[in-house]
């Protein structure tokens, strides 16, 4: 379910609100509520249980007042953000603002797509460092280079998105330079991963949205294919932070498929993650480089109750039996798959996630177990 931005407008005149409650008619991803003031300036947030994350302030004629009581108001409030609407002809009072803690000032007349540019941009800046109102979000990584993380990702976001109407469900591929996902889903690949990062500062969730390739299941996939070498640190750590913050703002679940290397794009994604699940299958090799990429991950900061282990094309009668999985990864969850290769080579090879091609499939509704045991839908 989407995650509107909570927008207080406040002016001493009727009209005006109307006229600026018009602006945002239209606009989407905006919760808007709006307050009169008397000439006693009556506190407009006694009666909110929460704080909105943009205040909209229209000047009345004594502005300076006004600035005092909202700057006093707001004072330590770093989640909600002050936007002020002044009059053209007192052109001191935008210093004065600036001082009262105003992240923006616009002289009457307004321009109206600068108004709303700047209410989104300001909002998403509050709620990225408050991190309220954010989805779950998932970095899913290979312990070992083709243990099936893609192919997990595919399948569980296509369950989770399925399994209810008020849920919404993001993926992103996370490989800048052979990004693959969306072949996943039969969907075009392009380079709006790239875009996303490289105008981070700029975008807002309707922007985001516009970015992003909708699946028939319902996922939104943001993908990358580059038209040409792209370096590892093609991006910055802050840009992969802000985009990733801003689709749980409009997501309920974000699923990152995140390469097999530790550079500063994926580091970024691994600190920002609620949850982290390793790849892994049934053989030393595997087991050792999970074990070891488990140990880098912990060095990132990430607590180990974060982090679970996914036991992909599991089999009873393994060359590494889930026991010796177990006391490799000592308290910690261990997940399982079982094998289904014929399915689920179909399913790869034709872009059809295999719980949508056959739902009722011993390997499906393991998936959907699964997915119901890390993403429990809420109540």
């Amino acid at each position: 379910m989407a995650k509107s931005l909570s927008v207080l407008v406040a002016s001493h005149s009727s009209t005006r609100l109307n006229n600026i409650e018009d602006v945002f008619f239209d606009a989407q991803g905006v919760a808007l509520t709006r307050k009169l003031l008397s000439e006693k300036s009556v506190n407009p947030f006694t009666d909110s249980s929460t704080m909105p994350d943009v205040v909209i302030l229209d000047l009345g004629p004594n502005g300076e007042s006004d600035l005092a009581f909202f700057s006093a108001a707001l004072s330590g409030l770093s989640s909600t953000a002050l936007v002020v609407i002044g009059p053209s002809d007192k052109p001191e009072l935008m210093r004065k603002a600036m001082q009262a803690g105003a992240r923006d000032y616009f002289m009457s007349p307004i321009s109206e797509d600068e108004l709303i540019a700047s209410v989104m941009q300001m909002g998403v800046a509050a709620q990225v460092a408050s991190r309220q109102n954010l989805g779950t979000l998932t970095v899913v990584v290979n312990g070992k280079g083709g243990a099936g993380a893609s192919s997990m990702v595919s399948s569980l976001s296509a369950i989770i998105a399925n399994r209810s109407k008020n849920e919404s469900v993001a993926v992103v591929d996370l490989d800048l330079q052979f990004g693959t996902l969306p072949l996943y889903f039969d969907l075009p690949s392009r380079d709006n991963l790239m875009q996303a990062l490289q105008t981070s500062d700029a975008l807002d969730p309707v922007a985001l949205s516009n970015l992003m390739e909708r699946h028939g299941s319902g996922v939104n996939i943001l993908s990358s294919q580059p038209k040409e070498v792209r370096l590892p640190n093609s991006a910055s750590a802050t840009s992969v932070e802000t985009m990733l913050s801003m689709l749980a703002m409009s997501h309920d679940h974000v699923i990152v498929d995140v390469p097999r290397n530790i550079d500063d794009v994926v580091t970024a994604a691994f600190e920002a993650a609620d949850k982290v699940i390793i790849v892994t299958q049934q053989s030393v090799p595997h087991v050792r480089d999970a074990r070891y990429l488990m140990s880098l991950v912990r060095s990132l900061g990430v607590a180990s109750n974060r982090i679970k282990i996914l036991v992909n094309r599991f089999e009873k009668k393994g060359d590494v039996s889930l026991r010796d999985i177990s006391d490799t990864f000592e308290e910690t969850d261990i997940l399982k798959i079982p094998n289904d290769h014929k399915r689920m080579s179909f399913a790869v090879n034709n872009g059809i996630p295999v719980s949508i091609k056959w739902p009722r499939s011993t390997i499906s509704k393991q998936l959907t177990s699964l997915a119901n045991e890390v993403w429990p839908i809420e109540s």
